[in-house]
């Protein structure tokens, strides 16, 4: 590693528990010495998007502080990767394709119908396939059938995200962008994923750079190579 490097910290359903943020990156491990005494930048890859989602997970708010105090600006956060796309598509679509395309939701015929056969924790937990959200969350809320019903749902879940991990989310969009609401919400770094699958990535880009540079933030880009 050298001045150009940076880290990501792998977070992910299958991960066995010693290799997530609160037990691998806990002070006193060599990988809280490597990042704080060099002063490396890093992120955690990924608190939801492109996974199935896992909330079963508490993070060490004051963990996340030592961090933010040690690196400043270097300590990027949590991605939450195509949050906005995720959660219309994927996970109220797959609700409406195999529940009915009504309004609201149960938990238990959520929990009966929509279990992913493939993902399960390293204790052995069964997951949901949702990308973004639990039953419980979901259940809680109506089909947002306009778009500023929409905008007030992601607004409320960017808010929650952001309360869990002491206001560290690393937004990385597609397709759907809420970068202004991000700003507001006071999100310190915008990343868009850049592929050949994505469409407007040349607005998209420049609109994260300009709300960046409004705010005197950061904006940045992730690569994603093939589809």
């Amino acid at each position: 590693m050298n001045s150009e490097s940076g880290f990501k910290l792998q977070h992910d359903f299958p991960i066995p528990r010693k290799y997530l943020f609160n037990e691998y990156a806990a002070k006193g491990t060599p990988f809280y010495s490597l990042i704080t005494e060099n002063h490396i930048p890093f992120y955690i890859d990924r608190l939801a998007g492109g996974t199935v989602y896992w909330l079963s997970y508490t993070f060490d708010k004051a963990l996340i502080e030592a961090y933010k105090n040690a690196l400043g600006d270097e300590f990027l956060g949590f991605q939450l990767h195509e949050s906005v796309s995720n959660r219309r598509n994927n996970d109220w679509g797959l609700m409406r394709r195999v529940l009915g395309e009504k309004s609201r939701f149960t938990v238990e015929e959520i929990r009966e119908k929509l279990m992913c056969d493939y993902a399960f924790t390293d204790e052995g937990e069964q997951l949901v396939n949702f990308s973004q959200g639990t039953p419980e969350e979901y259940a809680a809320l109506t089909y947002a059938e306009t778009v500023k019903d929409y905008e007030t749902e992601i607004r409320n879940f960017f808010a929650s995200r952001m309360e869990m991990t002491a206001n560290c989310i690393l937004p990385v969009d597609s397709g759907m962008l809420f970068t202004k609401m991000q700003d507001d919400l006071g999100m310190k770094v915008f990343m868009h994923e850049i592929g050949q699958q994505i469409s407007l990535t040349r607005l998209a880009v420049a609109l994260a750079r300009g709300i960046a540079r409004g705010s005197h933030k950061r904006s940045t880009r992730l690569l994603r190579m093939g589809s």
